[in-house]
């Protein structure tokens, strides 16, 4: 560890590091790190703050979930090749219906 003195808190360079980033489906990950141990349990980490392990075998989908959440987070329409800037005020909606008394009743009922 380094310290400079002199400062009202000093100043400290704690490292090195080491990251392995994530790709997916030919894409980086952005805030996204993570490693596969030798039990097969891979161990991701976001933004250095959060972590979780999962089985390999689930490794890419929750990677998935978490590439399209940061994604739509930011402001994009998904993760990846087809990412978009996406604009809420410029979304196409194909119609709307308000269903009779008798069938929102039995709607309700299915679902209860």
């Amino acid at each position: 560890m380094f310290e400079v003195d002199g400062t009202e808190h000093g100043l400290e360079s704690i490292g090195p590091f080491s990251q392995w980033k994530i790709k997916l489906d030919g894409y980086r990950v952005p805030y996204l790190s993570g490693r596969v141990d030798d039990q097969g349990m891979f161990h991701l980490s976001l933004d250095e703050r959060f972590g979780i392990e999962v089985p390999e075998k689930y490794a890419h989908q929750v990677v998935w979930l978490i590439a399209n959440a940061l994604a739509i987070g930011a402001g994009y329409s998904c993760f990846g090749e087809n990412s978009q800037i996406a604009n809420p005020f410029k979304c196409k909606l194909s119609g709307l219906s308000i269903a009779p008394d008798n069938e929102a009743e039995e709607t309700l009922a299915r679902l209860n």
